[in-house]
């Protein structure tokens, strides 16, 4: 994957490091930026557990403003 990636970031004028790893972590937050779950994040990139795109998406999710509890309460995230 890691051949993949950096072959297409030549021509794209990407340098520096890249690896599948950088994949992963940008679909999370891009997913999370979209409004995806965390369930639905964990899903995408096959993680077992939900620590790993929970992590890598912090900044991009606001779970409690749009979870079941805070859908219930204040009709949030419809």
């Amino acid at each position: 994957m890691r051949r993949v990636l950096k072959a297409r970031a030549q021509p794209a004028g990407v340098e520096g490091r890249i690896s599948g790893h950088s994949a992963r972590v940008g679909s999370a937050q891009d997913l999370a930026a979209a409004g995806a779950e965390l369930t639905e994040l964990m899903n995408a990139g096959r993680w077992q557990s939900p620590a790993m795109p929970a992590h890598y998406a912090q900044g991009q999710l606001a779970l409690a403003g749009r979870g079941a509890v805070a859908r219930l309460r204040y009709g949030a995230g419809k």
